[in-house]
C-alpha cells in the first residue's frame, strides 16, 4: 500500500493474537464499498490484513505509512473484540484519523458499538450512499459517535462492476488451487431475502423488498471478470438465487453463451428438475443449500417451512447431473434435545447416501438482529473464534471445516449443553457423516463429555 489514498478500508484477521486460517473469498462487502467510492471520484484503498496475515501492529504501521483521512472498519459479532482492539490502537496511535463503522453488527445492534465510542462515525444499514455523503461533507469528529443511516440503491444497475484489483487476487487465487476449488470470484445478483426465519439476521440487514440487478446487468459484470481472468468461476453469493423464476429463466438464457462456471446458493425446495437441468447446461457446478433441521416441527418454528422431502429430490437431481451439493445443518437450539439433534445429523447421511456431496454443521449462534435472539437476554448474544482449530484430532474433517467455518458460541445457548460441549457434539456429527455410521442421543450425550 504504497500510495496515498482519502480512504482505507480494513479487512483484519479473524483473531490479532492467534493465526487462523484465511478465507477463499475476498473481503467481498469492501470491495462493493471500495468499488463504489473510487467510481464518484474518492480515492479508496482496502488494506488486506487477514490476506496478509499482518498483526496489529503491522496493520497500524501499514495505516500510518498511507496517511489516510478516513478508516473505515466493519463489524461482525464473532470478530467485534478484533475490530474493537483496532479502533482503540487508532484512536491512541493516530487520533487525527477519523474512523466509519459499518457492517452487520452495527447494524443489528448499534448502540454496543456507539455507546463504547469505538468509532468516530456509525453508518447503520446500506453503506455506499451514506459512505460517500459522510466523506465529501468532510465532516469533522465529534465528541460522540455520529449515527447515519444509510440509504438503499433502489437501481442496483447503477453500481460499478466489482473491483478485485484492489486485492490481490494471484493469493486467493493460489489458496483456491491449494483448497482444489475452481478459481473464482465473488459476487451478488440481489439484495435481501423474502424468507424471515428466524435465525437469520437478513431481514434486520434488509428490511425492505428483494432488490435484484437486471440479468442484462449481472451478464455483463460476468463477461468482465472473464475478459479480465480468462475462464473464471463465479460465486453468487446471494441469500436465495433461485426465487425468482421469471428472472432465473432469463439468466439460463444468457449465461448459456458465456465460457464460465458458477456457484449458488439456495433453498433446495425452490430446485426442480427442470431447473437443475439448466444449472448443469449453464456451467453451475456447485449449489449451496440451507437445511438447519431434520424436524418438521422445528422448520415451522423456526419459520423456514423447509419441505424435506423436496430435499431430498433435489439432492438427488443435482447428483445425477454431477452438480457438487452441500448442505448446512444447525445443532443447539435453545430447547432443541440430543435426541432431536441426532436425528438431523442421520438426516445428512441420509442426503449423503442420496447424492449429497458434503456437509457443514453450525453450533447455533444467537446473532444479533435475529428474531430468534430477541426471546433471550443479550448475554446470549455471545459468539467467538473457535481456538483449537491450530490442535489437530483424528477427525481431520471437523477440524478442516471447524478451521474455516470457526465461529461458535460463547455463552450456552441449549439447556441441555454447554457451548463448549456443542462444539464436541459438531466434532461428532461430522465423524458420523464421514463415517456414514448413523447416532444417536445417547451417543451425543457420551460425545458431548469426551466419551468414546
Amino acid at each position: 500500500m504504497n500510495s496515498q489514498s482519502e480512504v482505507i478500508l480494513v479487512s483484519f484477521p479473524l483473531s490479532w493474537d492467534t493465526r487462523a486460517m484465511v478465507d477463499l473469498k475476498p473481503p467481498v462487502n469492501l470491495i462493493y464499498l471500495a468499488s463504489w467510492l473510487n467510481s464518484r471520484g474518492i480515492g479508496t484503498r482496502i488494506l488486506d490484513a487477514s490476506q496478509q496475515q499482518l498483526d496489529l501492529p503491522q496493520t497500524l504501521a501499514e495505516i500510518k505509512t498511507a496517511t489516510p483521512k478516513w478508516v473505515g472498519i466493519p463489524f461482525y459479532q464473532g470478530t467485534e473484540g478484533t475490530a474493537a482492539k483496532l479502533c482503540r490502537a487508532l484512536k491512541a496511535e493516530m487520533p487525527e484519523i477519523r474512523t466509519i463503522g459499518g457492517g452487520p453488527l452495527l447494524t443489528a445492534m448499534p448502540g454496543r458499538i456507539i455507546d463504547a465510542r469505538l468509532v468516530d462515525f456509525a453508518i447503520v444499514g446500506e453503506g455506499e450512499a451514506a459512505l460517500e455523503e459522510l466523506i465529501r461533507s468532510d465532516r469533522p469528529a465529534e465528541e460522540a459517535t455520529v449515527t447515519i443511516n444509510g440509504s438503499e440503491i433502489a437501481d442496483l444497475d447503477i453500481l460499478p462492476f466489482l473491483d478485485y484489483q484492489l486485492v490481490s487476487m494471484p493469493d486467493y487465487f493460489a489458496l483456491q488451487d491449494q483448497l482444489k476449488v475452481p478459481r473464482s470470484v465473488f459476487m451478488t445478483t440481489s439484495r435481501g431475502c423474502a424468507c424471515r426465519c428466524t435465525y437469520c439476521a437478513s431481514p434486520k440487514l434488509w428490511p425492505g423488498k428483494v432488490r435484484r440487478y437486471s440479468v442484462d446487468r449481472v451478464l455483463r459484470e460476468v463477461a468482465f471478470h472473464a475478459g479480465r481472468y480468462g475462464r473464471i468461476n463465479i460465486g453468487f453469493l446471494d441469500d436465495s438465487f433461485f426465487s425468482d423464476r421469471r428472472w432465473l429463466a432469463e439468466f439460463f438464457a444468457g449465461m448459456a453463451k458465456l465460457d464460465v462456471t458458477y456457484s449458488c446458493i439456495g433453498r433446495a425446495d425452490h430446485i426442480t428438475a427442470e431447473i437443475a437441468d439448466d444449472l448443469a447446461r449453464t456451467g453451475c457446478n456447485f449449489v449451496s443449500m440451507g437445511v438447519e433441521t431434520a424436524s418438521r416441527e422445528r422448520q415451522k418454528a423456526l419459520q423456514k417451512f423447509l419441505e424435506l422431502d423436496r430435499v431430498r429430490s433435489t439432492v438427488g437431481f443435482l447428483g445425477q447431473r454431477r452438480i457438487y451439493s452441500r448442505g448446512f445443518f444447525m445443532l443447539g437450539f435453545p430447547d432443541e434435545t440430543p435426541e432431536e439433534m441426532a436425528a438431523t445429523v442421520n438426516f445428512a447421511i441420509e442426503l449423503k447416501r442420496l447424492g449429497m456431496s458434503d456437509c457443514t454443521f453450525f453450533p447455533v449462534v444467537l446473532y444479533a438482529g435475529t428474531q430468534l435472539s430477541q426471546q433471550f437476554g443479550a448475554d446470549l448474544w455471545q459468539s467467538q473464534i473457535h481456538q483449537a482449530i491450530s490442535v489437530p484430532s483424528e477427525n481431520r474433517l471437523a477440524d478442516a471445516k471447524l478451521a474455516r467455518y470457526s465461529s461458535v458460541p460463547a455463552s450456552d445457548v441449549n439447556v441441555f449443553f454447554k457451548h463448549d460441549q456443542m462444539v464436541k457434539i459438531v466434532k461428532a456429527a461430522y465423524s458420523a457423516v464421514e463415517n456414514m455410521r448413523e447416532t444417536s442421543g445417547e451417543a451425543l450425550r457420551a460425545a458431548a463429555v469426551g466419551e468414546s
